[in-house]
């Protein structure tokens, strides 16, 4: 797991009265509002609305995702929020990268060894229940989150949400076990 640095307590607690008042914020603009990371903005979510793990479980993560069908894909920087539906392809290291594997709208090289902590939020959204694997590198700011999966009638897809929560439970337990 990364480093934390220390945080002025003011601006996580502004942060976390924020959000007590508007769950279902962005993230990312709030966090830079407050001079704060993506995982600052996180933490400052109720404890019971995500778990960390270690980044170094980037690969496992990447792995288990490619087994469970269509994902969303999210992309968020202060100048694009890019999304991509379909299946996580399966990849393989090489070259200092995550390569993902053709087979799928999704395609890159991605830098694992930059993930300093993973994050399983569940969280309400635009009204409705969310589940998202957030990836943050060693800095603190978001690399990319996966989103589980929505059926024809908006709901989050039970059998995704399942090997979400196991697989939330299993690495935010091992990173405990090893802190």
């Amino acid at each position: 797991m990364s480093q934390m640095p220390v945080v002025p307590r003011d601006r996580m607690n502004a942060l976390r009265s924020h959000l007590a008042a508007q769950e279902g914020a962005v993230l990312e603009p709030l966090a830079a509002e407050h001079g704060l990371t993506l995982r600052d903005a996180i933490q400052c979510l109720p404890d019971a609305l995500w778990r960390r793990a270690s980044g170094s479980a980037f690969v496992e993560v990447m792995q288990e995702v490619a087994g469970w069908g269509s994902v969303l894909v999210l992309i968020h920087t202060r100048d694009v929020i890019f999304e991509c539906h379909g299946p996580l392809p399966p990849g393989d290291e090489g070259r200092g990268f995550y390569n993902l594997r053709h087979g799928s709208p999704l395609r890159g090289h991605l830098r694992g060894d930059r993930c300093g902590d993973i994050f399983f939020v569940r969280r309400r959204f635009m009204g409705r229940e969310t589940c998202s694997i957030v990836l943050c590198n060693h800095d603190g700011e978001g690399m990319f989150k996966i989103f589980v999966d929505r059926d024809e009638q908006g709901e989050l897809r039970e059998e995704q949400v399942k090997r979400f929560d196991e697989l939330s439970r299993r690495l935010a337990a091992a990173t405990h076990l090893s802190s």
